[in-house]
């Protein structure tokens, strides 16, 4: 363990680190321990595939989406 005078060296140090230098310097520290930030998602394409098929067979067009945003009962 670092003895606290150390680590207030080390966190003045790392203050005068410019913003994108801490983001990689974060990123290094990160990775020396074990951690991944990446994780394996969908594609876009097969994202948008699955919501474009919620309004599959739906009556949508502009007249409708008006008439529903606007009426007043």
């Amino acid at each position: 363990f670092m003895e606290s005078s150390n680590v207030i060296r080390l966190y003045s140090e790392i203050e005068m680190l410019s913003y994108s230098d801490r983001v990689s310097l974060l990123n290094k520290l990160l990775s020396s321990i074990g951690f991944s930030r990446s994780k394996k998602t969908e594609s876009s394409s097969e994202n948008f595939d699955k919501a474009f098929g919620l309004w599959k067979d739906s009556d949508i067009n502009i007249e409708n989406i008006r008439q529903k945003a606007w009426s007043r009962t």
